[in-house]
């Protein structure tokens, strides 16, 4: 693996998608309808330079103007009047956070050990140049999952056969909400914690959904609104999210079966739960990835 270049996995793993990008002088409110128009749930931003600072995602910019400088118990209506800060410039987010918005950038010919690294610590994607510094394309850890399920031959048999109980996938007391909680209370726990989505419970406790801030993708200004509807609802509310359906397996699932549906379904994290359809574990992107890169680069 560690001999591989960034392009050489890039070109394996299918069509790169177009570069979309928005500016850190535009405001937080037009950049959320921008990312709304563009059906984006995450884009790069370019600063006053032309340079590329940071990835922000709907979730950042909602997290930035609301969560961040609305009480708490701010009235169950938001309409884009009742929220001063989307006339905020998008580069006072990216101020507040330059080291969590951070854009890991590589040329093309770079080993793909850097990009693993990145990945292993929780960055979601990476922002791909030619030799001369020219931005041409994002890489994700869906983009590293599917070269990996696709030459299996780059993992040792000895990890593909591990369960995902063997690999620590299984933790105790995992965060989670329940189907019938407001979304902006849900917001609220992923920003307290530091996550990117949590498993919602229906009254037995059962799996029965997912959120994550992938799910925000299509709240533009006019729709902050649905932040006060139920878990549930707002997923089934609009085409354009997540629906919340739940990946999940049992604790004694190997890894190559843990790999398949991480490459191909879109999802960031499978649930582990038992007999009983209780969560008692995740096994996420970021987690795979870093247990490739233990076992495969020197």
């Amino acid at each position: 693996m560690d001999k591989l270049s960034i392009s050489e996995v890039a070109e394996s793993s299918g069509t790169r998608v177009p570069l979309n990008f928005f500016e850190s002088t535009m405001e937080i409110g037009a950049a959320l309808d921008w990312l709304d128009n563009e059906k984006l749930a995450v884009a790069p931003v370019k600063n006053d330079k032309g340079e590329y600072c940071a990835l922000l995602s709907v979730f950042d910019l909602i997290s930035y103007a609301v969560l961040g400088k609305l009480p708490a118990d701010c009235p169950g209506s938001l309409l884009p009047e009742d929220v001063p800060a989307l006339k905020e410039p998008v580069a006072n987010v990216v101020a507040e956070g330059l080291r969590r918005y951070r854009l890991p950038i590589f040329k093309k010919t770079d080993s793909i050990v850097g990009v693993m690294v990145e990945f292993s610590a929780g960055k979601h994607k990476v922002l791909v140049t030619d030799e001369e510094g020219a931005a041409e394309y994002m890489f994700s850890q869906h983009d590293m999952l599917k070269f990996m399920e696709d030459n299996p031959s780059s993992i040792p048999e000895d990890l593909m056969v591990k369960t995902g109980d063997q690999l620590g996938y299984l933790m105790p007391n995992i965060v989670h909400a329940k189907t019938t909680t407001p979304t902006i209370e849900i917001l609220r726990t992923l920003e307290k914690h530091d996550m990117t989505a949590v498993p919602l419970l229906n009254g037995k406790g059962e799996l029965a959904g997912t959120f994550s801030q992938s799910d925000l993708k299509g709240v533009s200004t006019l729709m902050l609104v649905d932040l006060f509807l139920e878990a549930m609802t707002f997923l089934e509310d609009e085409e354009a999210r997540g629906a919340g359906r739940p990946l999940s397996l049992k604790p004694d699932a190997r890894f190559g079966e843990i790999m398949l549906p991480l490459a191909y379904s879109g999802a960031h994290r499978i649930w582990v739960i038992d007999e009983e359809n209780k969560v008692v574990g995740v096994a996420s992107m970021t987690g795979v990835i870093k247990e490739v890169m233990k076992a495969t680069v020197s």
